[in-house]
C-alpha cells in the first residue's frame, strides 16, 4: 500500500463518483481488490489505471466450453 497526494486523491474521488453514477462499478465488501496506479500522460495529465494481475490470480476460472449451436437446437 502506498499514500496518494491530495491531487491524486481528488482525481480518484472524481473518477469513482463518475463510474458509480454510470453504474459501471458498484460498492463492494469483498476482500479482493486491485491496485490503483496513476500514469502521467503526454499532456501532463494523470491517467487512472488499475493493475488486475493479483486479482486475476485469485478469481475462479470458468473452464467449461460453450456448447455448439447445433447441439442446443437438437
Amino acid at each position: 500500500l502506498y499514500a496518494f497526494s491530495t491531487a491524486k486523491l481528488e482525481i480518484l474521488r472524481k473518477y469513482l463518483e463518475k463510474m458509480l453514477a454510470r453504474r459501471w462499478i458498484r460498492l463492494s465488501t469483498s476482500s479482493a481488490s486491485a491496485f490503483i496506479l496513476f500514469v502521467l500522460k503526454k499532456e501532463s495529465e494523470l491517467r487512472f489505471c488499475m493493475n488486475y494481475r493479483m486479482l486475476n490470480r485469485i478469481i475462479y476460472k470458468n473452464c467449461t466450453s460453450l456448447p455448439l449451436i447445433a447441439e442446443i437446437l437438437n
